[in-house]
């Protein structure tokens, strides 16, 4: 599943919590996630392009 500015909030919400449930297990997410989400089990992130700003690259990975 996907989180993206372009998906309504309910979506995001919806694919957050299947994510975190175990549901799927792979979530691709724009910046539009890096902030405030608190999944345990997390393995890896992977970074696309990775920030500039030394505190996103922070706040992206966790």
């Amino acid at each position: 599943d996907a989180m993206h500015s372009n998906k309504q909030m309910k979506y995001r919400t919806r694919a957050l919590e299947r994510f975190a449930r175990g549901e799927i297990r792979v979530l691709v997410a724009t910046d539009v996630a890096q902030r405030g989400l608190d999944v345990d089990g997390i393995t890896h992130v992977v970074n696309y392009d990775v920030p500039i700003d030394p505190e996103d690259y922070v706040h992206r990975i966790g």
